[in-house]
């Protein structure tokens, strides 16, 4: 979409100025009063042009905007007043750098404000300042609407979309850099321009994204918030929508983004795969996802100075002729990728407008999450493996304080001729049961020192296994619904639809 800028005479400007300072509290200098073409409106002291459409989302309306200064900005115009989610937005839009302000006016009737998407009746309206992201929202680069549902346009080269998807693993590393969530990454929150392969990729609403407090790894206020089609299992279970955990982290961001390569951009499945783990702490990092990236874009035909700038942001420089060339990180074969990696993301979800509405719902503590029972063999071992945890906690002291002596002993150990035969304590040591806490002496000799070796790599091999066990016994479930169930499962536990 071509900006154009609204180019407003600066006496126009002081008109409004002048018509705000005179009527104090005053938000709107309407088009219909001034008998200008344009409307004004006073943010924070300072009078902003409101100009032509720019483009709309699920409750707001974004207008090209101008100050006296001629600077070009956003004027996102909304249907209600300003609530907790608008000053938190706001709080990040700042740190960003897109927030140049936000004023709320009261309405002098109930109207009806609607945005194409969504109606509401409201009293109120709120305006908020935003830098201006050039481009389109790169929904529109990836699809057209027929009929309701969304179809490829096709017009992206692989190249395209490699550097699209690169650019936007880099933006959302700075977000994350910020300790900033986003919580709601879909290609309609994504602002594209696209030159040829001269891409700049910009994140925009920001209106459920959250501040991770330090020292955490999960966002501590639990809730399922984002768009159904983009949602991690571990912020919306599916199958169990009481089960939701609603834990959102920067993991969660990293799996919206990789259903975005998927889905919607259609990039090749070992590049995908690693970033849509059904366990979070599996999934793959962004940096090691660009890697991914880089090395399939590396082989493209067409690459120009621009793919081979992007190239170089996430691998640097070539190094010096005659010095040492440090191996590039590993990336997993595409062959040998369809073998080893099952599918771990199955979009059931039709590609719909209406499936790509943004819910959210607090996780009150009087909803108590149903545990996932686990299955088959893991089933078996987790009571057994739950048991043991407590005696391998106990234990661990003692194998501390002998670790020193069987590390003296160990040369010896080394130099024998034959293996020992069983022994009778060996033969009556429990599968599980780890070394008890006095049965440790510092310094034994002959057969008692093997046999103490013996049952201390037994028990450090059953200590090794115990979290993987812990970790296996959770049923994985990698589906997500189709949306209009999961609006009406939502709605049975008093869900926020926006």
């Amino acid at each position: 979409m071509t900006m154009n800028k609204l180019n407003i005479p600066q006496a126009h400007f002081a008109a409004a100025q002048h018509y705000f300072n005179t009527i104090p509290g005053a938000v709107k200098y309407s088009k219909k009063i001034n008998g200008m073409p344009y409307s004004f409106v006073n943010v924070e002291g300072q009078a902003y042009a409101s100009g032509y459409r720019l483009g709309a989302g699920a409750f707001g309306i974004v207008r090209m905007s101008e100050n006296a200064a001629h600077e070009n900005f956003a004027l996102k115009v909304e249907g209600h007043g300003i609530n907790d989610l608008d000053r938190s937005e706001s709080d990040i839009l700042k740190l960003v750098g897109y927030h140049y302000g936000l004023a709320e006016r009261q309405l002098e009737k109930s109207i009806t404000f609607s945005t194409g998407l969504h109606s509401v009746e409201t009293d109120k309206k709120l305006y908020k300042v935003m830098k201006l992201l050039e481009g389109n929202d790169l929904i529109d680069e990836i699809y057209k609407i027929n009929e309701g549902s969304y179809e490829y346009k096709n017009t992206l080269t692989q190249t395209q979309s490699l550097i699209i998807a690169i650019k936007s693993c880099q933006n959302l590393m700075k977000l994350h850099d910020m300790r900033i969530i986003h919580r709601d990454i879909k290609p309609e929150n994504m602002k594209a321009k696209i030159v040829g392969n001269d891409i700049t990729i910009s994140y925009m609403d920001f209106g459920l994204s959250v501040i991770l407090p330090p020292d955490h790894i999960i966002y501590p206020k639990n809730e399922i918030a984002g768009s159904p089609m983009y949602m991690a299992p571990e912020i919306y279970n599916e199958a169990n929508p009481m089960a939701s955990k609603g834990e959102a982290s920067f993991a969660s961001d990293v799996y919206a983004l990789g259903t975005i390569f998927q889905e919607d951009l259609q990039l090749p499945k070992h590049v995908c795969d690693p970033m849509l783990k059904h366990n979070p702490r599996e999934r793959i990092s962004l940096k090691g996802a660009m890697d991914n990236l880089v090395a399939l874009l590396e082989r493209q035909p067409d690459l120009d100075s621009h793919a081979r700038a992007v190239i170089t942001s996430v691998k640097g420089p070539r190094p010096l002729p005659m010095t040492p060339v440090a191996r590039s990180p590993q990336v997993v074969n595409p062959q040998a990728a369809h073998k080893v990696h099952a599918p771990q993301h199955v979009l059931s979800v039709k590609n719909t407008p209406a499936n790509r509405v943004r819910v959210m719902v607090d996780i009150q503590p009087g909803f108590k999450l149903k545990p996932i029972a686990p299955q088959g063999a893991v089933a078996k071992a987790a009571p057994a493996v739950a048991k043991a945890a407590p005696a391998v906690a106990k234990a661990a002291p003692a194998v501390a304080k002998a670790a020193p002596a069987v590390a003296k002993a160990a040369p010896a150990a080394n130099n024998a001729a034959r293996p020992l035969p069983p022994t009778p304590v060996e033969a009556k040591a429990p599968a599980v049961a780890p070394v008890a806490p006095k049965a440790a002496p510092v310094a034994v000799a002959g057969k008692h020192e093997e046999v103490k070796r013996a049952l201390i790599h037994r028990f450090e091999q059953q200590k090794a296994n115990a979290p993987a066990l812990l970790n296996r016994a959770v049923v994985e479930n990698p589906n997500l619904a189709a949306p209009v169930a999961v609006l009406k499962n939502f709605q049975k536990v008093g869900v926020k639809v926006f």
